[in-house]
């Protein structure tokens, strides 16, 4: 199902704004790597949430996945860094039918980056 543009601005600023807060998002993760997909408009993205209970709602889109807590520093070094070398996009706190609000993994990267430093 999809939602509004707000819902999604919604759930994004959510997201945000619990990781600039907390130092943590959550992913999907299944022993090989994190959950990633194509959209309909032919992106690789990859999804990350504000909370457990968040990724959760999607697990029905993975199988054999499972949430796993990222820091904010592992984003930085490890995540955001490989996203952004397969040119990914990043799903902010996307509904459980994967709806919601995308943004370049370089955009993110840098907002973080920027707030980590201050």
């Amino acid at each position: 199902m999809d939602d509004t543009p707000e819902e999604a601005q919604q759930r994004h600023l959510l997201f945000m704004q619990h990781l600039m807060e907390r130092g943590v998002a959550w992913a999907l993760h299944n022993g090989d790597g994190l959950a990633n997909f194509e959209t309909d408009e032919g992106e690789l993205l990859l999804p990350l949430w504000s909370s457990c209970t968040a990724a959760e709602s999607a697990l029905g889109n993975f199988k054999n996945y499972e949430p796993i807590q990222i820091s904010k520093e592992d984003l930085l070094d490890w995540v955001l860094p490989a996203a952004e070398s397969h040119g990914m996009w990043i799903g902010t706190d996307l509904n459980p039918s994967l709806a919601g609000l995308d943004v370049p993994a370089t955009y993110l990267k840098e907002i973080v980056s920027s707030d980590y430093s201050s």
